[in-house]
């Protein structure tokens, strides 16, 4: 049987050409036989495009092309026509003969151009009418002698008929077998179109973006609470509607004060806001300065790790029992990093209001600063959020993991996360290397997409010496963004490459690993150890 190429006639092909399909396959396999060819060349420095219904190629034959006619044909004064068996409409066609050696020609030097011996390739060619039967006595023109006319009663034994046209164009070739690969590969190319992760973020991005949007619908009922405790894993919306809810309340009056931890995160709200001047967002400690400036309190010029955690809140309970809450409502993102103290200051911030909104999202799953941390007093039950609309369904799954819980999505699809093994320090920052290169260059992620996070900064202080291609790691400015997953909390990138340590204390190593995780969108690639593969639960 002969090999054809495709297997089957596509969808919407003739019945005249599936006809012939079927009587060539019967030839024995010597014979490649594809069906429905197109190619672009040049003759004589001008366009050449040849195309044919068949080609049949056989090493020690060469190359023999087909035209295929389905409809009742007339020739008459030598000028041919076609008659539509549906129809009735009659048409002039080219005279199949000579479509057949122009075919046959633009081919030669198709073939020329990539190099091929066409020297010791015999090419010929054959005209079928599949579904009429010729006599032989009727004379179709000097250029259609009967050994190259395959009509219906031929195609009953394709074996005879096509050495019957071989012996009359004294067909013979010598054709390697890696010629006829290279002849397949261009008259039938097989390749994949592969779809490249730059062309997946986008789509994912857009799916996403809808989820949260119908998260914001779905929690308008916020507005029927002056307090609430909203609680969700990472992923969930709790930012995004923390300044939704922010907005909303600037709208309605109530001049909002809009908090977090990270700085990172701080100074994306205020960017967020920024075109509402009502709403002041920042983080916590750049409020305390804020308002100790403000009221002319003396700041400490170096300071400490217990300043920051102690006195700043201090300061601000300093601040705002003098002055008098100047804001009408407070929005607390991250409250899980929030200690009770700072809780208390915040109060103080809308203690001149009349029951003020007070609202706290948060996540304990995130405690990557608090051991064992306390919703604020007087809150009613928690509101939680559950449905992942940040990731998707493959990397909240992963996330949801590192904690033995299962991640509820509404179904956006992504490339598959995945764990690569490193042994030490040096093969991840190589592995991380040769990823980040792949990335940008075969998969066109643009540098911009992609961040590198970890809970070890000598593995970013690693990176900022080596690049990938010619684009660096940095901590700021132009390159691949790398950051501690502590300082990246509460933020979101397309691509996340994710470094983890077997250093890191087993109290916080789930929550670094799940923090880290859920901040990727479309693509998620960990790099660790196989102790850091356990820890973090993962599967396969």
């Amino acid at each position: 049987m002969a090999k054809m190429i495709p297997n089957e006639p596509v969808a919407g092909t003739p019945m005249s050409e599936r006809v012939v399909h079927t009587a060539l396959s019967r030839l024995d396999d010597n014979w490649i036989v594809i069906h429905s060819v197109r190619w672009q060349s040049l003759r004589n420095g001008r366009p050449g495009d040849g195309e044919a219904d068949f080609i049949l190629i056989h090493p020690k034959r060469g190359i023999l092309i087909v035209e295929v006619k389905g409809g009742d044909i007339n020739v008459i004064d030598g000028e041919w026509s076609s008659t539509n068996s549906k129809t009735g409409e009659v048409s002039k066609i080219k005279n199949p003969f000579d479509q057949a050696t122009d075919s046959k020609y633009a081919l030669l030097e198709y073939l020329k151009y990539h190099g091929l011996p066409t020297n010791r390739i015999s090419l010929a060619h054959a005209v079928s009418f599949p579904r009429r039967t010729i006599d032989p006595q009727i004379y179709l023109g000097p250029a259609a002698p009967a050994s190259i006319v395959w009509d219906r009663p031929e195609l009953g034994d394709p074996v005879a008929m096509v050495e019957r046209t071989c012996k009359h164009w004294a067909m013979s070739a010598t054709i390697t077998n890696e010629e006829i690969k290279k002849l397949v590969q261009l008259l039938a190319p097989t390749t994949s179109i592969r779809r490249r992760l730059v062309d997946r973020i986008d789509d994912i991005h857009q799916q996403l973006l809808r989820l949260t949007d119908e998260q914001i619908q779905d929690f308008t009922f916020l507005r029927s609470f002056r307090r609430a405790l909203v609680t969700g894993g990472a992923g969930t919306g709790k930012t995004v509607l923390a300044v939704a809810r922010a907005r909303q309340l600037a709208a309605d009056g109530f001049n909002p004060l809009l908090v977090c931890y990270n700085e990172r995160l701080g100074d994306l709200l205020a960017k967020e806001i920024s075109d509402d001047p009502r709403i002041w967002a920042g983080t916590f400690h750049s409020l305390c300065i804020r308002m100790a400036k403000e009221r002319g309190k003396a700041l400490p010029k170096q300071r400490s790790e217990e300043w920051w955690k102690e006195d700043a809140p201090k300061l601000l309970i300093d601040v705002m029992s003098e002055a008098g809450g100047r804001f009408g409502s407070v929005v607390i993102d991250e409250g899980q990093d929030f200690p009770s103290g700072w809780f208390t200051a915040l109060e103080l911030a809308v203690a001149e209001a009349v029951d003020p909104p007070f609202y706290v999202f948060a996540d304990a799953h995130q405690q990557l600063y608090l051991d064992n941390w306390t919703s604020p007093s007087d809150m009613p039950p928690a509101l939680p959020l559950t449905v992942n609309c940040r990731s998707t369904t493959a990397i909240a799954s992963c996330a949801a993991r590192v904690f033995g819980e299962e991640a509820i999505g509404r179904g956006t699809d992504g490339p598959p996360p995945q764990f690569r093994d490193i042994n030490n320090r040096r093969e991840m920052l190589r592995g991380i290397q040769r990823l980040t290169e792949t990335l940008i260059e075969k998969e066109a992620v643009d540098a911009n997409d992609i961040v590198v996070l970890s809970d070890d900064t000598d593995i970013l202080e690693g990176l900022s010496h080596i690049a990938a291609g010619e684009v660096p790691f940095v901590r700021e400015g132009v390159g691949v963004r790398m950051e501690t997953i502590r300082r990246f909390k509460g933020l979101e990138a397309g691509v996340v490459v994710l470094a983890l340590s077997e250093r890191t204390s087993s109290k916080i190593a789930a929550a670094m690993a799940y923090t880290g995780m859920s901040r990727a969108r479309s693509a998620l690639y960990v790099f660790g150890s196989r102790v850091v593969r356990d820890r973090v639960s993962w599967l396969g």
